[in-house]
């Protein structure tokens, strides 16, 4: 903004004494936009007494002329805009240019007001192009015609551009505000001195009646009832000035304003903070653990109307409707009325801000018996009034009812069965028995943050079933049972917290997933198995060399007669298996399968290779004891072992000549190996077996000899 208009928009004490001349002559208030209108006239009117001259292209002018021209043609007012403009402006000549070869002087001209042509102005000195009129041809100096008073457009409209105006308005608020001749409500101003007295009994008289009422009062009922004054008296609108600022400054305590509109509407606090009390929604909401900021909110940020919601057994039970936390903005008063849209019928309600909820709707809820899920929309009407309906069905539907125990602060599920036209949602809708379920834990909930009560809902079975997944709505809604939370805090809980993880291939789906923790083995425990392991891997390689001959020797005697009690024999003949306690080590169990021959042998493989990936992403349940675990991977590792040395033998067997039927020992392994898991005691068993490999293939020479 350049000096000029730092100037014209700034107030000075001759600006505040022609506000204050405007407000001697009349008793209504005045609001701040008009007095601006007032000032900004009062501010260029030495500008209004210079002549206007009517342009005419033959006529000669001088630069600091006004001059009145018509128009009836489209201005560009932006790059790909055009408004189309049809009138008189006053232009003022800032410059006067002589272009070579053309006989005409070419005036330059600026515009002081604003609307259309103030933007084709705007524009054009944007692009940097000049608004030029042709004038004198061949310097006839023709004198211009005088424009007459009555036809002058400056009477009328506004002397300064928008963006004046408003600073001026802005500037002037400021100053009414500051100074002590004046006081106002609500951007409604009037002089102090006419400032009505109003006596403390009235003001009593009008807090008894609100203390007993069921609504607000407005302040025209209030001047009318207890001043005896009409609309149409000239005292009547600075009464209602009056008595708002007595109540909004030093009955502020006591009094509440529940809106502006139409001189405003009044009610106790005491009043309007007990209409909640008692009720499923006042209860205060469960904790939020601080997750970092994570992913913002995708599905509950609303930013317009219409929205819709879907009510909890919370907000039913209460006539209430929990609004979006995005949309808080938009609702600047503290009562409003919700419009049927169906038959009319108004519904008056009080907005909560600290709960952000709604609340008033309790005659409706029961009337029509609307259950949990139910799907609402609401529209904004005017700046007090919004419209509301419901997702009906054609026929009625049963439902089953709750109640709310105002003592413990828990519902309750109740015998009777209701009939309703309103149609819940399907998914967000929860049957008896899971509601039943839930109510049964809510003594355990007690006490939890969001993110505990949520991890306990999706691991209930009965209410996630095996997949572990919910929508977060629904999920919202059965918490809510169990303590009072809102969507935006169940989508942000879901969102951040690593256990959840939002489905990919369905929108607001989010799934539990149970991380597992690596726990820590202490130290004595790892160094009793190592040397356990150490030993074991001793046996092992002992056991191997003198299992070689009796495996042989089986072989004859199948040669010489197939009896039935072969495979008693092997085992018989066997090595001994290196014998665990109970308490230390499970038993291993080993069974005997003939050797399969050719094709049927490379089908075995070849089934064993497809179930083996499966096999291998087995995991250890993790809520076993170490000790446990521990045992369980000294039984892998010493049947695995068991099998190779078994196939080590039978491929001896093969090199030596042996052409009958052979009993192998094939080890059904109770877990797969898992080199990531258990790499230490493999590390260990490894290094054990690599210091027994050269005496065995000593043995292995001197048998062979």
């Amino acid at each position: 903004m350049d000096k000029e208009n730092l100037k014209i928009t700034a107030i000075t004490p001759e600006d505040m004494a022609v506000v204050e001349q405007e407000l001697i002559r009349t008793n209504r208030p005045w609001p701040a936009a008009e007095l601006a209108g007032k000032l900004a006239f009062a501010k260029t009117a030495s500008e209004r007494h210079q002549a206007v001259k009517i342009y005419d292209p033959n006529a000669r002018y001088e630069i600091g002329d006004f001059i009145y021209k018509e128009y009836d043609e489209n201005l560009q007012v932006g790059s790909k805009a055009t408004e189309h403009f049809q009138g008189g402006v006053v232009l003022k000549v800032v410059n006067k240019t002589r272009l070579p070869n053309f006989p005409y002087e070419m005036l330059e001209v600026d515009y002081d007001g604003g609307g259309s042509f103030r933007r084709y102005l705007d524009y054009m000195k944007k692009t940097k192009t000049e608004v030029l009129l042709p004038s004198n041809p061949d310097g006839q100096g023709k004198e211009p015609e005088i424009l007459g008073e009555e036809r002058d457009p400056r009477q009328t409209e506004l002397p300064m551009t928008e963006k004046d105006i408003k600073a001026l308005e802005r500037n002037l608020r400021k100053a009414l505000s500051s100074s002590p001749a004046f006081f106002g409500w609500n951007d409604f101003w009037q002089l102090s001195s006419k400032r009505i007295e109003i006596p403390e009994e009235k003001i009593k008289e009008i807090s008894d009646e609100l203390s007993v009422a069921q609504s607000s009062l407005s302040t025209e009922e209030i001047v009318k009832k207890y001043f005896g004054l009409e609309p149409s008296s000239d005292l009547f609108e600075l009464y209602c000035l009056s008595l708002n600022v007595w109540l909004e400054k030093k009955y502020r305590r006591d009094f509440i304003c529940l809106s502006t509109a139409n001189w405003g509407k009044w009610h106790l606090k005491s009043v309007l903070n007990r209409l909640p009390e008692g009720l499923p929604i006042s209860s205060p909401l469960a904790s939020v653990p601080d997750l970092g900021q994570g992913e913002g909110l995708q599905y509950t940020r609303i930013d317009s109307f219409p929205f819709k919601v879907y009510l909890t057994w919370r907000e039913v039970l209460s006539g209430a409707i929990r609004l979006p936390r995005s949309l808080s903005r938009e609702f600047t008063s503290r009562e409003y009325q919700l419009i049927d849209d169906e038959d009319g019928k108004a519904y008056t309600v009080y907005y909560y801000p600290e709960g952000n909820y709604f609340l008033g709707l309790g005659e409706y809820f029961r009337a029509n018996n609307i259950p949990q899920g139910t799907s609402l929309t609401i529209n904004r009407k005017a700046q007090d009034a919004f419209t509301f309906w419901i997702k009906k069905s054609k026929k009625k539907t049963a439902t089953y009812q709750l109640e709310y125990d105002l003592a413990t602060g828990r519902f309750s599920l109740t015998k009777e069965e209701v009939f309703t036209l309103a149609l819940a949602n399907k998914t967000l809708n929860l049957d008896r028995e899971a509601v039943a379920y839930l109510l049964g834990r809510q003594e355990e909930s007690q006490g939890l943050d969001l993110r505990q009560l949520l991890v306990k809902v999706f691991k209930t079975p009965e209410l996630t079933g095996n997949n572990r997944s919910l929508h977060f709505l629904r999920a919202y809604h059965l918490v809510d049972l169990l303590q009072a939370t809102t969507a935006e805090d169940v989508e942000y809980v879901l969102n951040n917290a690593p256990e959840f993880v939002a489905s990919e291939k369905k929108e607001g789906i989010y799934i539990y997933q149970e991380s597992l923790e690596p726990k820590e083995v202490p130290v004595e425990e790892e160094k009793a198995a190592a040397s356990f392991l150490e030993s074991l891997a001793e046996q092992l390689a002992g056991s191997g060399a003198e299992a070689r001959p009796a495996v042989s020797q089986e072989s004859a005697v199948t040669e010489k007669s197939e009896q039935p009690g072969a495979e008693e024999v092997e085992e018989g003949t066997r090595a001994p298996e290196a014998v665990i306690t109970p308490a230390q080590q499970p038993e291993i169990k080993v069974t005997l399968e003939p050797v399969k021959k050719g094709k049927e042998k490379e089908k075995e493989e070849k089934l064993a290779k497809k179930k083996k990936g499966p096999v291998e992403e087995k995991k250890f349940k993790p809520k076993k004891s170490d000790r446990r675990l521990i045992e369980e991977r000294i039984v892998e590792e010493e049947s695995e072992i068991e099998a190779l040395e078994a196939v080590k033998a039978q491929k001896e067997e093969a090199e030596d000549g042996a052409e009958a039927e052979d009993k192998t020992i094939q080890v059904e392994l109770e877990a797969a190996k898992q080199e990531a898991k258990f790499g230490f005691f493999a590390e260990m068993l490894k290094s054990a077996l690599t210091k027994k490999q050269p005496e065995q293939k000593e043995e292995e020479s001197e048998e062979k000899k």
